[in-house]
């Protein structure tokens, strides 16, 4: 999950829109009025409370105040959370091929998303563990209730003894008695058997014993960095192998898939292009005889007379004639009936003129007779090209055809299964695509290393931690050096008061720092430290003791750097309390009664020990809004590379008007 953009506008203070990109592993912002409100904006749209205004407070009178978060969800999916601050609508929406996809407006459906689709976590374990707000730091809480100061015991001999130190005893069979650790020599546990103060030898002994633990105890710090360091090589290994086993993974599937279609690589790219032409060819050839066809039909229709005469000598044809027949016949007849009558009866002479009328009638029938037969001989030759077209075009098709079932049959295909072998070829192209995709992505991720010289790293790395944990399980009974110190102390304090002369009465109990915060008036502030074990264990579905164990030791690491020794160690006693071990004295300092400074940086370091944890389970975004601004300048260099530690592995936010963080 990453945070991509906040955007605000008509806020007070803040009335100009602004957009703040988060593009960088670690994103520096300066904390201004506007700045200040970023943290608030995004917990209200990331999980909305009902349907009233919860940020009409920042509403500017006469504005249109707007917010909205684009986030990246863990399978990659862009979502957008929007909201009018002044009517407090407001909208989820999903990013599709660019376009935004309207999801819900209801705010209980928004909240289930983000953490059902989305993939955030539960408000409480976002804000307070992976959230690092000024406002929640513990100097800026109230203190509880006053604590009682502690008592002192008395021994079975009636003199006082000191106060059980932090950590120490507790009610014989009580809750944690089974967890308490051992009393050092001159602390009663209530009726549990005290070690004689005047037995020299025995503490003598013990002393020798914590000595040589001691000495074992600095091999053991050492393992400890070490194992921390391999951990942290392994999950940067991690990180490196799972994406190329990935693309291997990927490149393996879609070589498979485009050895399906390993029987296409000799077709020609251009073969389905070329049954697409032959279809189109087809579709001409088929409209063109119809065409033709059509044509053939109207000449023989408008010239059916002619058709039947053929192409016959014209003078045959025009003898048939009947006006050639009429006229001649007539012409002829008047010209033999006037020369023959006008002997016999002169008058009869006028007979013979009929014979032009006659003639110019024979003459009308052979005219009509040529012009008949010539019209016949065009559409016959019509008819001509349009058969030598016909044959023309039927041998093209034919060619054309010939040359694609050729082609076809030698890779095993016919015309009908065309259409299948388009499809298939499209598969392949695709298939093939996206081999060539993968090959190179992989060829690039490989740059950095090799598959099996990562998993050869890694292998080594786990043998190697595996053999630090077993040194660290055999040399785990020393306990803790801070432990360790004090109990040395407490027996030299013995024996050295044992060496002492006896001047009577009852000595004076060593104050304790709850009695001497309580002799001041001091109440104690809230448990933060436990606070966050609490919210760590639903991320790490552990128990609470285990974490407790776990974390300790790096929290301490990073408590030491910060307070520059001061503090060597964070402890967790009882029932789980936060304590600090002082650098100089070795003394368990309860949480609720460090100064404030110091439980700011004691949280810190636990949220940041916690925060390393959790990130090999999840990704989830860290944001730091001026609770690092406290420390001192000098930290600045060593805080920019705890942020850009934690970049590593998720993306990071820090508001700050600290320049020698930025």
């Amino acid at each position: 999950m990453d945070l991509l953009e906040l955007y605000v506008q008509g806020l007070k203070g803040a009335t100009e829109p602004a957009r703040l990109a988060f593009t960088q592993p670690v994103t520096m912002v300066a904390a201004g009025v506007r700045e200040q409100l970023y943290v608030r904006i995004m917990l209200d749209l990331l999980y909305p409370k009902g349907t009233e205004p919860t940020l009409i407070d920042l509403d500017e009178a006469g504005q249109q105040s707007r917010v909205g978060l684009t986030v990246r969800g863990r399978d990659g999916t862009i979502f957008r959370l929007l909201q009018d601050v002044h009517t407090g609508r407001r909208a989820l929406q999903r990013g599709v091929d660019g376009k935004a996809e309207p999801i819900s407006n209801a705010a209980a459906e928004i909240a289930q998303a983000v953490t059902a689709q989305i993939g955030f976590p539960q408000e409480d374990i976002l804000r307070e563990l992976f959230f690092a707000v000024a406002d929640d730091l513990p100097s800026r809480r109230a203190r509880a209730p006053s604590a009682a100061p502690a008592k002192a015991t008395t021994s079975a001999t009636g003199k006082a003894e000191r106060p059980l130190p932090p950590g120490f005893g507790g009610a014989v069979g009580g809750p944690g008695a089974a967890a308490a650790k051992p009393l050092p020599p001159g602390f009663s546990d209530e009726g549990a058997p005290v070690a004689d103060p005047h037995d020299d030898a025995a503490m003598r002994r013990r002393l020798a014993e914590i000595d040589a633990a001691l000495g074992a105890a600095q091999g053991v710090r050492d393992l400890e960095f070490e194992i921390d360091g391999l951990q942290k090589r392994l999950f940067d290994l991690d990180a490196k192998i799972k994406p190329l086993l990935t693309l291997r993974r990927s490149a393996q599937q879609a070589e498979e898939q485009g050895k399906r279609f390993a029987d296409l690589d000799g077709v020609p790219g251009d073969l389905v292009e070329q049954g697409e032409r032959l279809r189109r060819i087809r579709a001409d050839h088929d409209r063109d005889l119809e065409r033709m066809a059509g044509e053939r039909d109207q000449l023989l229709e408008s010239s059916k007379t002619l058709d039947r005469r053929g192409r016959q000598n014209p003078v045959a044809v025009a003898q048939k004639d009947r006006f050639v027949q009429a006229g001649v016949g007539v012409g002829v007849g008047a010209i033999v009936l006037g020369v023959v009558g006008a002997l016999a009866f002169p008058p009869l002479r006028w007979l013979a003129l009929l014979d032009i009328p006659a003639f110019g009638v024979a003459l009308y029938g052979g005219l009509r007779v040529l012009g008949d037969l010539e019209g016949g001989a065009s559409v016959a030759r019509r008819l001509e090209r349009l058969d030598a077209e016909k044959k023309r075009l039927e041998e093209r098709f034919r060619i054309d055809e010939q040359h694609l079932t050729a082609m076809l049959k030698q890779h095993g295909y016919t015309l009908e299964q065309l259409p299948d072998l388009a499809e298939r070829l499209t598969a392949s192209d695709e298939a093939r695509r996206l081999m060539e995709q993968t090959r190179g992505a992989l060829a690039e991720a490989e740059k950095a290393g090799d598959v099996s010289t990562l998993e050869a790293q890694q292998h080594e790395a786990q043998t190697r931690l595996r053999s630090l944990e077993e040194q660290l399980q055999g040399q785990g009974g020393f306990g803790g050096p801070g432990d360790l110190e004090r109990e040395k102390a407490e027996i030299e304090a013995a024996l050295a008061a044992a060496a002492a002369p006896d001047q009577g009465g009852t000595p004076d109990p060593m104050p304790s720092a709850v009695e001497t915060a309580s002799s001041r008036g001091l109440q104690p502030a809230p448990d933060l430290g436990r606070r966050l074990l609490e919210l760590a264990r639903d991320v790490f579905l552990a128990p609470i003791e285990e974490i407790a164990t776990s974390y300790a030791p790096r929290a301490s690491q990073m408590l030491a750097t910060l307070t520059d020794g001061r503090y060597r160690e964070v402890r967790f006693l009882h029932n789980l309390k936060t304590h600090l071990v002082d650098g100089a004295s070795g003394e368990e300092l309860p949480f609720g009664f460090l100064p404030a400074a110091d439980r700011d940086i004691a949280w810190l370091s636990i949220k940041l020990a916690l925060i390393e944890g959790a990130l090999k389970r999840a990704r989830v975004p860290v944001v730091f809004d001026r609770s690092l601004d406290g420390l001192p300048d000098a930290k600045g260099p060593l805080l920019a590379r705890m942020l850009a530690f934690l970049a590593g592995g998720t993306q990071v936010v820090c508001i700050t008007a600290k320049t020698t963080i930025r």
